[in-house]
């Protein structure tokens, strides 16, 4: 449906995106979907290290002990 302003609507439930809003996750929350979501290697851990973006996305990367290699991954943001 269009307004005369010939802007699109959504559903009335439904937030207009906002790019310049920024989204960046609490610390607990960040850590929380790397742990539930994310490929967490079994063991003890060298190192963590996660970056968040303004959209919410975030990347980590986990070394183990010794390890010449980090493993890590990258999380959408959520929907």
């Amino acid at each position: 449906m269009r307004n005369s302003g010939n802007a699109v609507r959504g559903p009335a439930n439904q937030r207009e995106f906002n790019p310049d809003e920024d989204r960046y996750p609490a610390a607990v929350t960040a850590l929380r979907r790397i742990i539930e979501e994310g490929d967490m290697p079994e063991g003890p851990i060298e190192s963590l290290e996660v970056n968040v973006t303004a959209s919410g996305e975030l990347t980590y990367r986990i070394r183990a002990p010794r390890a010449e290699e980090t493993e890590g991954g990258w999380l959408p943001a959520p929907g």
